[in-house]
């Protein structure tokens, strides 16, 4: 509902038998007011108003344990000691943390995929925290009253990012959740997301405010890198892309990239490796492949216990999603020197300025070929990119899970942040 239309008409049709009273089956006073003047006049929804008008803060936080807190819990309740708020962690389940004040079990279990488990859920936390907390930070359980923290992108544009036919079954599959998720959060007092491209997601789809809405890059873990040199050597030129969802990761987007510079520079000698544990059961992989000649450009490989030496084997990473909230991979790609090229759909292109510390390209009716190009580019300009690398490098460094909590704490208590 685009509540703008309410300053222009806030006159709408309204069902009457849904303004019967249920238990005696007397009109209300709406149906009534229907019956009379042929309308009703609807209160136009509340706009929550910015989370720093708030007063009388409590100094007390309540956190629900869940989705990726674990990784960045340590810094944040840190935090939280260092300037005294105090924090109640409500958890689905045994928490062994013994960094909060109180430890909470909650009744009803999350289950993203059942609206009516969320509303009994929303009902629940909120009867257990109103009135007691500044904020309630929920990571990975989004709720209607609470501060959300999302990694992943909306319903909405997750379907939008799939074929005709997949869009039809998901959304008659799914119809109550997709109504229930258009305006459930549209109230939540600040909303955290992964990237620009992730806050014009939720603000478009969710109707969400965009001033509530804050971004934070969530964390890479940094393992001590090899100083391995790229490879020196362009026999072949070898690309790499990890692929969980095969389409979604733009896993075909690469293939026809690969089938135009194939055709465009046959001595380019270019291979890519995919990382994609379920290769072998997608025909229409195995078809394409066949079709377009590609078999012996493609090495399939299963999920990496080292990711370094993957990343140590590739002249150039792509990550050409079709929908992406964030990509880790990119700055993990940026620690281990290795250039990257990512799509304009990935969130973590906010990371890349084009051409100085790595490469974007449009991800739009000729992605294939805007990925072509920019394979080529860095082909042409491999042995030169070395401050292209270092840019990368350095700015991957600042791609940390404290980062990530200090974004999260400073803008529910921006009092405490420090002086630029």
């Amino acid at each position: 509902m685009n509540c703008s239309n309410f300053s222009q008409n806030p006159y709408r049709l309204v069902n009457i038998a849904a303004l019967t009273n249920a238990d005696s089956g007397c009109l209300g006073e709406q149906a009534k007011e229907i019956l009379m003047n042929g309308y009703v006049k609807i209160k136009p929804p509340e706009v929550p108003e910015p989370h720093t008008k708030r007063v009388n803060m409590k100094n007390k936080l309540a956190v629900v344990r869940s989705g990726f807190f674990s990784y960045y819990e340590a810094y944040f309740l840190d935090l939280c000691e260092k300037h005294s708020v105090k924090v109640d962690l409500y958890s689905f389940g045994h928490s062994d943390t013994d960094n909060a004040d109180n430890v909470f079990t909650l009744k009803t279990s999350y289950e993203p995929k059942n609206h009516s488990k969320i509303i009994e859920l929303n009902k629940e936390l909120r009867e257990l925290t109103t009135g007691k907390y500044d904020y309630v930070l929920s990571e990975g359980a989004a709720l209607s009253f609470t501060c959300n923290v999302f990694h992943l992108s909306s319903i909405f544009r997750r379907i939008e990012s799939r074929s005709i036919i997949y869009r039809i079954c998901i959304t008659l599959g799914h119809l109550r959740r997709i109504a229930h998720e258009k305006t459930f959060y549209s109230k939540s007092p600040m909303t955290i997301v992964v990237s620009s491209y992730s806050k014009n997601d939720y603000s478009q789809n969710c109707h969400i405010s965009p001033d509530t809405i804050k971004i934070a890059y969530p964390g890479i873990d940094f393992k001590e890198r090899k100083n391995t040199p790229l490879p020196k050597t362009l026999e072949h030129f070898v690309v790499g892309l990890s692929a969980v969802g095969f389409t979604r990761k733009g896993g075909f987007v690469l293939l026809k990239a690969l089938k135009i510079l194939n055709r465009k520079y046959p001595d380019l000698k270019i291979k890519a490796k995919i990382i994609y544990a379920k290769h072998k059961t997608n025909l229409g992989l195995w078809i394409y492949l066949k079709l377009f000649d590609l078999e012996d450009t493609v090495e399939f490989l299963p999920f990496q216990k080292d990711i370094g030496e993957f990343y140590n084997s590739l002249h150039c990473l792509i990550c050409p999603s079709i929908d992406e909230a964030f990509g880790r991979i990119v700055p993990e790609a940026m620690y281990y020197k290795v250039p990257v090229i990512c799509s304009s759909s990935v969130g973590a292109s906010d990371l890349i300025t084009d051409g100085k510390n790595g490469y974007i390209f449009e991800m739009d009716k000729k992605s294939a070929e805007n990925l072509a190009d920019k394979i080529k580019l860095v082909f042409d300009s491999y042995n030169n990119l070395h401050d292209l690398i270092e840019n990368a490098y350095e700015c991957s460094k600042t791609i940390t899970w404290k980062n990530f909590a200090e974004t999260i704490f400073y803008n529910i208590y921006p009092q405490y942040k420090p002086a630029q």
